[in-house]
């Protein structure tokens, strides 16, 4: 008599083997990361839609009237504009970031790493972090370039100052487009994002972490940009430890980038585009001087090889992009993305 063969046994905690236990725990405690700095994330974004609005309409409660000699910067005195930009910056960043870390309380020195890096090597891996931001924008520009006919490029401009404006207003201008955004988003990204995830992995936390950052930007011609640019800033934090060194990479690139609108009251678009002449290859050249001094000295900044993790990469991506937090932030970002390109 013909017998059927008995069925296997229920998978149990006692006959799984080592490596399913491991893959298994490791694809669970990675989404459990990845899931929260998603929503922290997707509530900052939110933040920076719904939060002007929410200033605007407490200037109309307290009775504040704008004048239609300032109509570019929405009927409001440019000094208060810019207080109020800056205000709205830090608190969409500010708020989410400080409820994750009430929740979470992740060791101060993984999201704020300030190990001491020599002075010499400090100021070398500024220039070449500088030299590869900037070198960061051909690809960008080649794309814009190559797409232009088939997209339209929103790229959210900013409200041009003027020498008539008070220096209080040229000042905090300063503070909101270029020291705010340098040390707020280190902040998040190579802060808490990166830091969070350097224990899965330092290259598949340089390259998650940059990824972020590129799609946060929401607009075709600065996600490549600032997805190398996040690799650039990720690859330096890695090597030294140090968040205030990717900081003053981030701050002089934005200086260099809103140097022709902050200089442009003030000097002639000759002697701009001089400086800039100047400027460039100057950079590049203490750039290479950077590396030659590393290579001589300090080449281990050169070992672009990271510590084997166990759990193997396909596992990894596919746990961090299976979040639920991941997911929703990555259709906001291409949803914004797409909605400014149409």
């Amino acid at each position: 008599m013909n017998r059927y063969p008995e069925p296997p046994p229920p998978l149990t905690p006692q006959n799984l083997s080592p490596q399913f236990l491991f893959f298994r725990d490791g694809r669970r405690d990675l989404r459990h990361t990845a899931n929260p700095l998603g929503f922290m994330l997707l509530l900052i974004a939110i933040s920076f839609t719904f939060l002007p609005r929410a200033f605007s309409s407490l200037l109309a409660l307290i009775g504040y009237r704008g004048s239609l000699a300032y109509s570019n910067f929405g009927n409001i005195e440019p000094t208060v504009y810019y207080l109020i930009q800056g205000c709205q910056f830090a608190l969409s960043i500010l708020a989410p970031c400080l409820v994750y870390l009430l929740i979470y309380r992740p060791a101060a020195a993984k999201i704020v790493p300030s190990q001491r890096v020599n002075p010499l090597v400090f100021l070398s891996l500024t220039f070449i972090g500088l030299g590869l931001s900037l070198f960061s924008n051909l690809p960008s520009q080649a794309f814009v370039e190559r797409f232009s006919d088939l997209f339209s490029w929103d790229i959210a401009s900013e409200q041009a100052i003027s020498s008539a404006m008070p220096p209080l207003a040229i000042g905090l201008f300063l503070i909101r487009h270029a020291i705010f955004p340098a040390f707020f988003e280190e902040f998040i990204f190579r802060g808490i994002v990166l830091g969070q995830l350097r224990r899965f992995g330092e290259g598949f936390a340089i390259f998650t972490s940059a990824l972020l950052f590129g799609m946060f930007h929401g607009n075709l011609p600065q996600i490549p940009f600032a997805f190398l640019v996040g690799l650039v800033l990720g690859y330096l934090l890695v090597k030294t430890n140090n968040i205030w060194l990717t900081a003053a990479v981030h701050f002089l690139n934005n200086l260099i980038a809103i140097l022709p609108e902050f200089l442009g009251p003030f000097l002639s678009s000759d002697q701009i585009n001089l400086i800039n002449a100047i400027l460039f290859p100057l950079v590049f050249v203490f750039a290479v001087g950077g590396l030659i001094y590393l290579f001589f000295c300090h080449r281990h900044f050169y070992r672009l090889r990271f510590p084997i993790h166990p759990l193997p990469l396909g596992i990894r991506l596919g746990a961090f992009f299976s979040s639920i937090g991941i997911i929703l932030l990555l259709l906001m970002n291409i949803g914004e993305t797409i909605w400014r390109a149409i």
